[in-house]
């Protein structure tokens, strides 16, 4: 997968599971091993797996190259708090056009040039509910 990675990703971004979560914490890890291969691509990990990233983090800084992102179960639901305590960052869904800070719903549901999902800086991404 480093090799992959490393061969065909030119944009220097990265985005884990585009549909799906981690299955265990032995995932990942390997997730982990392999952004601390690649330190020059920048990647984002989405999840609603909040223990298993619990568990992984008692164990294993999170590398400077990852983010992970903690996925809200529901619209208008916040896991800010949660995330802020494992030092990660969340998202969240929103009905309301004027809470949304990601633009993506203006872009044709696409990222362009925005980047903010990467951001460990961005510590709760909203994203618009069609």
């Amino acid at each position: 997968m480093i090799k992959l990675i490393d061969r065909k990703e030119k944009s220097g971004f990265f985005r884990w599971h585009d549909s799906g979560d981690i299955t265990s914490t032995e995932h990942l890890n390997s997730l982990f091993d392999i952004a601390e291969a690649l330190p020059h691509i920048q990647f984002w990990l989405p999840t609603k797996e909040f223990k298993m990233v619990r568990e992984v983090l008692l164990n294993r800084s999170c590398p400077d190259n990852l983010t992970i992102r903690l996925s809200a179960f529901k619209v208008e639901a916040s896991v800010k708090q949660y995330a802020g305590r494992l030092g990660v960052t969340a998202s969240a869904v929103t009905k309301d056009k004027s809470k949304a800070n990601c633009p993506s719903y203006q872009q044709g549901g696409i990222c362009g040039d925005c980047g903010k999902c990467w951001d460990k800086n961005n510590k709760k991404k909203i994203y618009l509910k069609k």
